[in-house]
């Protein structure tokens, strides 16, 4: 098929019926505005959930990927994600921002105590993806239980029924067969499955018997005569309704329709008697289209009141394929979304393989494809109730894009596919009808990004005063992922724009300027933050519901066990016991799960032993010189340990790394480095909160080359670093989600019909494997049968989702 820049006429992609009259355009124009739209690039997200019914003081584990919509490959180019968390009354319990590097990003939503039971939707975008209509965004739901989550079963017939009758490309035309979908539902948008709708004419006659499949969707052809009424009747679970079936049948028009055919796709572009003598001299155009190719046609019925076109299956692209009918006028008037299962291919693993060591389980995922890729693993009880998604990653990015509203248990179309499904699946998109695409935007419109990608910085305009020196130089200091950075500023330079800093929420950013003399005071720059506030993204619809669960009254009772046993405790690792009596310890412990070095909580033993910080860490292993002619520290682990000049660092941070070097550990004063320590001589320990050693100096790049240690004085201290002015502190407006490990749950019994219902065996949200290699993951060793649930992408666009139990 051609690429877009070999095209020689006509291109469509996804139309939204409107009333509107589009402009008269040429083909030529019409041509070049599809192509440039075509050429602009979009990206679709979607996130692999550990599940979807939560408990509470769970964690929800996300992964998500952030793929180009032609390739499905990850993008390469890091950017925000937006994430926001929305109850049944769509306010906003949470938002939060994440980095997404390569594509791929993860996070940790705690279950607490502001979700409350019920039904709750998470939404995923970026800003990018603000400059379509189309649904590239990712929405789900998912549901929140506790032992208040019963639910009455619905049982018999429904109190409100809705049933549709879709004509096959949108319009009922006079004299001419008309394939019609049907579509089924509850008040809740459920499908009624299973049922059968009776076709009847004005004589009660029955022209057909339409099953519908286990959604409600079924399919019937017929011939409709606009002198005739016709009427229907809904029969489910030993009931008959009658149902309103009044179509509004054209005189004239087209029809279009396609028909599967061994190897073959055959595209009809049909009329009746009625209107060939208007179209014989008219010619229209059949625009064929997949997410990267098109090519058209030229239509003309001549004596015929049917035209065709057919494709070769195995030259068709696999997946979406979209046909359009358009006038000469190139106004859109008919169109038929089709599904090539041919060719579609979806990377599986090979059979998995587990190795018990002790008490853990080694599993190794292998392909058959020898790609690189990235993939997340959810592993549950094989027998879970509490992993009901309605997508999956092939549905979300080979079906979502391309239709209005959601599907419902679209992941059912995509899994196990077999001759029964791929038939579902083209009556569901029989009764879609048009596709996503606004066709009055496209041409009549100019279409800028308004919103580009975008990934936290911030520009900085230098005071005016400080323009006139000849050397500039700025330290940013070192804050939770960002170690500390000298640069220098040439002159006559008045602003500059800072990318490499990533701020963690609850965070600020601090800025120094740094002498001659290597002493450090505040920047005094003016500081513009980018994103500086929450994007607005008003959701086009909201995802299908999820079906409640009965609870059982022996699963009941275990709720009050389960939320006793993980409510209102810190998680500190992934065998410590709740409940440490020893509070300095508690704390210790919460401090160094997001720390590189070793935690010193000062206590009241501490300032009944030690008077000056000398001699608390002098009692660490730490070689201190405490004298008023200067203060320093060496750690025995670096004692032998030295570190060459780096190529890749600037001079000014070299020339202040080969100054410390001889100095000795970095001392930081609340994370302001002191590259002068002799304020730490005789530093009353009163005055000291707690304090982080770290020999290595990891986390404070070519700064902590010989080890550093981080003072945290207390709130009132004078000894603060803010109360010295060596440094400009701003709040930032907006910033990166704190990243959380994820904690499997605690549970009384790991065996019960409750652990197995609703309990979780461990989620794994990033996983690489290298080109011929497995992926290898570790779990502790189950107690009960398991499934792993995986999902990810390999770097060439292959879409990897499988689901493969193992026996304990």
């Amino acid at each position: 098929m051609p690429k877009i820049l070999q095209l020689i006429s006509v291109l469509l992609f996804f139309i939204t019926i409107s009333g509107q009259v589009y402009s008269q355009n040429s083909e030529e124009e019409f041509i070049e505005k599809i192509v440039d739209y075509k050429l602009q690039k979009k990206e679709v997200a979607y996130l692999h959930l550990n599940k979807s019914h939560y408990l509470k003081n769970e964690q929800l584990g996300f992964t998500a990927y952030i793929l180009n919509e032609f390739e499905h490959t990850p993008e390469p180019t890091d950017s925000n994600l937006y994430i926001t968390v929305k109850n049944e009354k769509d306010s906003l319990i949470r938002r939060d921002m994440y980095l997404i590097k390569n594509g791929i990003t993860s996070g940790v939503i705690d279950i607490d105590s502001t979700f409350k039971a019920g039904n709750y939707t998470i939404s995923a975008f970026t800003k990018h993806m603000l400059n379509f209509d189309e649904p590239y965004h990712f929405s789900e739901n998912f549901k929140v239980l506790s032992n208040n989550s019963k639910t009455k079963k619905s049982e018999g017939f429904p109190a409100k029924i809705d049933v549709q009758f879709l004509p096959e490309s949108g319009h009922f035309l006079n004299n001419t067969i008309n394939n019609v979908g049907v579509i089924a539902t509850d008040s809740s948008g459920q499908g009624l499955g299973n049922g059968k709708v009776l076709i009847k004419d004005e004589n009660a006659e029955i022209l057909s018997i339409v099953d519908l499949n286990r959604f409600g969707i079924g399919k019937f052809s017929f011939i409709p005569k606009k002198s005739k009424s016709y009427t229907a009747v809904l029969a489910y679970k030993g009931k008959e309704v009658p149902v309103l079936f009044s179509p509004e049948i054209d005189s004239e028009g087209l029809v279009l329709t396609v028909s599967e055919k061994e190897s073959e796709l055959e595209i009809l572009i049909k009329t009746n008697d009625h209107s060939l003598p208007f179209y014989q001299s008219e010619k229209f155009i059949l625009v064929a289209q997949d997410n990267e190719n098109f090519y058209n046609f030229d239509i003309n019925f001549r004596d015929f009141t049917t035209a065709s076109v057919l494709f070769n299956l195995n030259e068709l692209a696999p997946g979406m394929n979209i046909f359009t009918l358009f006038n000469e006028e190139m106004q859109p008037i008919a169109e038929r979304l089709y599904f090539n299962h041919t060719n579609f291919d979806v990377e599986t693993p090979k059979t998995i393989q587990t190795t018990a060591i002790e008490d853990s389980l080694q599993i190794s995922i292998p392909f058959y494809a020898e790609k690189e890729g990235k993939l997340s693993v959810s592993i549950l009880p094989k027998n879970t109730i509490s992993y009901q998604r309605n997508h999956n990653i092939l549905s979300y990015i080979h079906l979502k894009p391309y239709i209005k509203g959601d599907i419902e248990n679209a992941a059912w179309y995509f899994t196990n596919i077999d001759p029964g499904k791929k038939h579902a699946l083209d009556n569901l998109l029989l009764t879609r009808g048009w596709g996503s695409y606004n066709w009055e935007k496209i041409f009549n419109k100019n279409i800028p990004e308004t919103y580009v990608q975008d990934k936290f910085s911030f520009k900085a305009t230098i005071a005016e005063r400080d323009l006139k020196r000849k050397e500039l130089r700025y330290m940013v200091h070192s804050d939770g992922k960002n170690p500390p950075n000298v640069f220098k500023i040439p002159q006559g330079i008045d602003s500059f724009i800072y990318d490499e800093y990533i701020p963690v929420s609850g965070e600020s950013l601090k800025i120094s300027r740094v002498a001659r003399n290597d002493n450090l005071m505040p920047a005094k720059l003016r500081i513009t933050f980018a994103p500086n506030d929450f994007p607005e993204f008003n959701i086009a619809s909201n995802p299908f519901p999820l079906k409640s669960q009965k609870l059982e009254e022996k699963q009941d009772r275990n709720f009050y066990y389960y939320e006793g046993l993980n409510a209102d405790t810190e998680v500190l690792d992934a065998v410590q016991l709740v409940g440490e009596s020893n509070k300095a310890i508690d704390r210790k412990r919460e401090l160094e799960q997001h720390r590189y070095g070793r935690v010193l909580v000062v206590t009241e033993q501490d300032l009944n032993i030690y008077m000056y910080l000398a001699d608390l860490l002098m009692n660490q292993n730490i070689n201190v010189t405490n004298s008023p002619d200067g203060f320093g520290a060496t750690s025995n682990t670096n004692m032998q340990q030295g570190r060459s000049s780096n190529s890749n660092i600037s001079s000014s941070l070299q020339t202040i790394i080969d100054r410390q070097t001889q100095r000795g550990m970095v001392f930081y004063l609340d994370d302001v480095p002191m590259l002068d320590a002799n304020m730490f001589y005789n530093f009353p320990l009163t005055e000291v909160d707690f304090v982080e050693i770290n020999p290595r100096g990891m986390g404070s790049g070519f700064l902590g080359a010989n080890g550093t240690i981080k003072v945290y004085t207390k709130r009132d201290s004078h000894f603060s670093s803010n109360s010295i002015g060596r440094l400009q502190e701003f709040t930032i407006p907006v910033a990166y989600a704190k990243e959380k490990e994820y904690y499997v749950p605690k549970y009384e019994n790991t065996s019960d019909k409750f652990f197995q219902d609703f309990g979780v065996i461990d989620w794994i949200p990033e996983v690489q494997f290298e080109e011929g290699k497995a992926a290898v993951i570790n779990i502790k060793k189950p107690e009960v049968d398991f499934q792993l649930i995986v999902e990810g992408v390999t770097s060439e666009g292959d879409l990897i989702h499988s689901v493969q139990q193992v026996q304990k």
